[in-house]
């Protein structure tokens, strides 16, 4: 209930207004009364009143002075005034204080009841809009991360052209862009190729911790620059400088120290952007520096790129599309063996042109949608998920493997996927939306956890956790599209652990945030009630 303090040097009225008005059927509780402005000073400090009800002259002081010293202690005090002269210079002064409302005396209890119950739905309108900024506040703190992301996306995809307007937004979200240069960094952390990491939300969270600890402590020494990840699992690092030379050697050194930083069964390749003049050109430096990371996928051995390979003649583009069709060719008349040389040779000359290896994904997955069209019975039905080949020689070996099954096996068994895959995928997606382990499943089918991620890597073309994440976000989409459950709800329930975790693998596997995904449903830009 709000308080209610009246104060009134006449003994009749005060009591008629405790006495012949039911404050408490009206959600009001008469708190304390006062025969003067001095007693209602002392009382009021006491019993903190939401609502003042007061006589406009009361002896020495009067209820203009009296509001005037209560709203200095209490600004929130709604103030309505009671008095016997309609005089405009008393109203002037009751305006002056912001007094909520002025009415003469005498006024009947349903003229003083309306003037509460109004002044009430103020204060309760007041103190919601209140609790809601302040619930709106903790949520953007806590996902100030997840804003950011989507910022930096933006800005990557050279969706924003107003660097003014992208400087102003960099600077409530406490990311450095001051420039008058800048660079963006791209760093891609490996492992060992056959090294699953599927495993829990809480070991996820608690790897990417100390991650993010080991990496804030590099970062100390890097003022101006701020990193987050992306929705392509690499590391975003954006770096402001005085000048293209200083710059340069802000990059390098931070380079060498992200490379030198990981453990022994971690690898980290950094590839490193051109200068930008302009925010809005930033999207061109994060463009190089995909560009050069990409190198590594021909040369493993080196961590820090800083060059992009030459742009590919015509000669060279040409005989790339003869070789690629000529493969197709020998598919399609089942001349398997030829085909199987001529990929090969292909991944031979993709190595000397030093192909874009975005482009080689792309043929592969080609070739793989054509050799399961070729049998379809009994084929394999789950696609590889071709982004997560980080080195062309990984690529390669596993193409070759699955050629092997796919057409050189003597049953139709050699085309379809182990049984112990089979088993692993039906438990995943009947049971997605538990805290799946690898040494959980290894239990279930009864293989141990290396092994298992091995087979389920050379059948799928995946790991099992991307797979699962992925499979996770489909699941996803089909509740945004048709149920009104906020997005941090759907993240738990189809098993995420955490928010930000669900809002990065919906990014890399969806293309775009989960508010967009929904918005593009409903077929509008408005903000998505999230």
């Amino acid at each position: 209930m709000l308080k209610l303090m009246i104060v009134d040097d006449e003994s009749n009225i005060r009591k008629g207004l405790r006495e012949y008005i039911s404050w408490d059927a009206w959600g009001i509780e008469l708190e304390a009364e006062a025969e003067n402005a001095e007693a209602a000073l002392r009382i009021a400090a006491q019993v903190r009143p939401d609502i003042l009800l007061t006589d406009i002259r009361m002896g020495e002081m009067d209820g203009i002075e009296l509001t005037r010293r209560l709203k200095e202690i209490f600004p929130d005090l709604r103030v309505i005034i009671l008095s016997g002269y309609s005089d405009i210079e008393y109203l002037q002064a009751a305006l002056q204080i912001k007094a909520s409302e002025y009415l003469l005396k005498p006024a009947g209890a349903d003229k003083i009841i309306e003037a509460v119950l109004k002044v009430k739905k103020e204060i309760l309108e007041e103190r919601e809009k209140w609790q809601e900024n302040l619930k709106k506040e903790a949520f953007f703190d806590e996902n100030i991360p997840i804003v950011q992301l989507n910022f930096i996306d933006e800005i990557v995809k050279g969706k924003l052209k107003d660097s003014r307007a992208i400087k102003s937004k960099a600077h409530i979200l406490n990311i450095p862009m001051d420039g008058p240069v800048y660079k963006i960094l791209l760093a891609d952390v490996r492992k060992p190729f056959f090294e699953d990491e599927f495993k829990s939300g809480q070991e996820l969270n608690m790897d990417f911790w100390k991650f993010v600890q080991k990496t804030n402590q590099i970062m100390q020494a890097f003022s101006g620059t701020f990193w987050c990840e992306t929705g392509e699992d690499l590391l975003l690092f954006l770096v402001n400088g005085k000048d293209e030379t200083a710059l340069d050697k802000i990059c390098d050194a931070l380079a060498e120290k992200l490379t030198a930083n990981l453990t022994d069964k971690e690898q980290m390749y950094v590839g490193i952007g051109s200068c930008a003049d302009t925010p809005v050109d930033l999207w061109k430096s994060y463009d190089y520096a995909r560009r050069a990371l990409m190198r590594s996928a021909w040369n493993p051995q080196q961590h820090i790129l800083k060059s992009i390979p030459p742009a590919l003649t015509a000669d060279e583009l040409n005989k790339c599309r003869l070789k690629e069709s000529s493969i197709i060719g020998e598919m399609g008349s089942k001349r398997y063996e030829e085909a199987f040389l001529s990929l090969c040779s292909l991944f031979d000359y993709y190595e000397e042109i030093c192909m874009d290896f975005t482009k080689i994904k792309k043929f592969c997955y080609q070739v793989w949608l054509f050799a399961m069209h070729l049998s379809p019975e009994g084929g394999i039905t789950e696609e590889p998920v071709f982004d997560n080949f980080k080195e062309a020689g990984e690529l390669k070996q596993w193409m070759l493997h699955f050629w092997e099954r796919r057409f050189r096996g003597n049953d139709m068994a050699a085309l379809q996927y182990s049984e112990l895959t089979r088993k692993t995928l039906l438990y995943i997606q009947e049971h997605y939306k538990e805290n799946i382990t690898l040494q959980s499943l290894s239990k279930i089918v009864f293989a141990s956890p290396n092994y298992l991620g091995k087979v389920f890597f050379s059948d799928v073309g995946c790991r099992m956790g991307d797979w699962l994440n992925r499979y996770r976000v489909e699941m996803a989409k089909e509740l945004l599209a048709g149920t009104d459950k906020k997005t941090y709800e759907i993240a738990e329930e189809v098993g995420f652990s955490g928010y930000k975790f669900f809002s990065v693998c919906f990014l890399k596997y969806a293309g775009c945030s989960a508010r967009d995904y929904r918005n593009k449903l409903r077929g509008t830009e408005m903000p998505a009630d999230d």
